[in-house]
């Protein structure tokens, strides 16, 4: 009677096994993505319901401070930890967080409310140096020239197909955040400006 129980537990828990592998679409994933982030992607299953991504290019920022708008260009490195539920066989939903880091060579600030507060700026063309709080007209354009490196930290919600006849992988996502420029002034003192973040991304990836 125990050995039949025991053969019985044991094909029952290779059957679970083989049908929890088989919901894995792949292990290992590589390739690009456009949008707000654009560059090379990787993403690799760690388990059945659990990934991690990596993203590495160059992103448009768009970050919401108080006053002001940023806008900006930066070469990043996203990384994301999801969790992974399947709607079908090809099919899945993911949730997460990760965090970025990056470095930007300029900022441009569009400025709400007539001021700004917490930075040096530099502006336009004639390069004169103000400290801070500046008048600036109503919805003036501002740059900043100080190289700033960048940080902060993100959900991340998407949809993935794997494609059953190639490997290929196709995903969308939606990553909205909190991140913060950061720089030394003049006087050599660290300065930082940030606000929400977010990014819009389609990925597509060789899977194996």
């Amino acid at each position: 009677m125990n050995k039949k129980l025991t053969i019985c537990v044991l094909s029952l828990l290779l059957g679970f096994s083989t049908f929890v592998q088989a919901q894995r679409p792949y292990d290992h994933s590589v390739g690009g993505t456009v949008g707000s982030l654009n560059g090379f992607s990787y993403k690799t299953l760690v388990t059945d319901h659990f990934a991690i991504g990596t993203d590495l290019g160059f992103k448009f920022n768009c970050v919401a401070n108080g006053n002001m708008n940023l806008t900006a260009h930066t070469f990043e490195l996203n990384t994301n930890f999801m969790y992974q539920l399947n709607m079908s066989e090809h099919s899945f939903f993911y949730i997460g967080a990760g965090f970025c880091l990056g470095y930007n060579w300029k900022l441009r600030a569009q400025i709400i409310d007539g001021y700004v507060q917490g930075w040096s700026w530099r502006f336009g063309r004639w390069g004169y140096m103000y400290h801070i709080p500046v008048a600036v007209p109503y919805g003036r354009s501002v740059d900043i020239y100080y190289d700033a490196g960048k940080g902060g930290g993100h959900a991340i919600l998407g949809f993935e197909y794997a494609d059953p006849i190639s490997p290929l992988a196709i995903s969308f996502d939606f990553r909205p955040g909190y991140s913060a420029f950061f720089s030394k002034t003049e006087s050599s003192k660290l300065s930082y400006v940030g606000g929400f973040d977010w990014s819009l991304n389609f990925g597509i990836r060789y899977t194996f």
